[in-house]
């Protein structure tokens, strides 16, 4: 993406420069709309809220690894690159994310690639365990992580997003082909660590293996 990709003026500015969000008096509906339909209502009710939403499609997607704050930082703008360019919308990309025509255009590419709905609004989801062992032996732990399986999205969320014990991963579970989880979570000094594991659907388990932070790490969910 780089220097050629545009993304406005004042509203980047807004984004980058403040945590605030901007709040708009009409939300679209989540239950009925889906991304093609609500991105571009989002980009013009709350530029944050559309940031935001990208965000957490691309996680789930493996496009993007970082925080769900709805800000344009740099692994923002490289996860909507890259998803920009696997899914052949990059020359919409470089003129602008944060225009109508964009916001249609990822909107519809992310609902052609089966992403899940737009918005908060759904079903809760089948609760699961995840058993987590991180190395190396003699310092490593093993622990057990809640987390959902909600519409073939498994989905870890604890804690508060920029406080310690933090923790936020997503991946779209693949009936037979290998899959991406990724996230980030925050422990201990250091700040925002990422989590990047490559998974298997082996049935009735979940298995992954690949980095939490610094450690090598696996994990089983059922």
């Amino acid at each position: 993406m780089g220097a050629a990709v545009k993304f406005g003026t004042s509203i980047l500015l807004a984004l980058i420069c403040s945590g605030a969000p901007a709040y708009s008096q009409e939300q679209p509906s989540a239950a009925t709309q889906n991304y093609a339909l609500d991105l571009p209502k989002l980009l013009q009710s709350s530029p944050n809220d559309y940031v935001r939403a990208i965000q957490k499609a691309l996680i789930g997607r493996g496009d993007y690894q970082g925080q769900v704050n709805g800000l344009l930082t740099q692994n923002t703008i490289t996860g909507i690159g890259r998803f920009c360019r696997s899914t052949d919308i990059l020359a919409v990309c470089r003129v602008g994310i944060m225009t109508e025509e964009a916001a249609t255009e990822i909107g519809s590419a992310l609902d052609a690639a089966g992403v899940g709905r737009v918005g908060t609004e759904s079903a809760p989801g089948q609760e699961i365990t995840i058993d987590l062992t991180c190395g190396p032996e003699g310092s490593g732990f093993t622990r057990q992580i809640p987390a959902t399986l909600n519409n073939g999205t498994l989905t870890v969320s604890r804690g508060a997003d920029g406080e310690n014990g933090f923790e936020s991963w997503q991946g779209v579970v693949a009936e037979n082909d290998p899959f991406q989880v990724t996230g980030t979570y925050i422990e201990g000094e250091g700040g925002t660590k990422p989590v990047d594991f490559e998974a298997a659907n082996q049935g009735d388990v979940i298995s992954g293996r690949g980095k939490r932070g610094p450690r090598d790490c696996t994990f089983t969910a059922q």
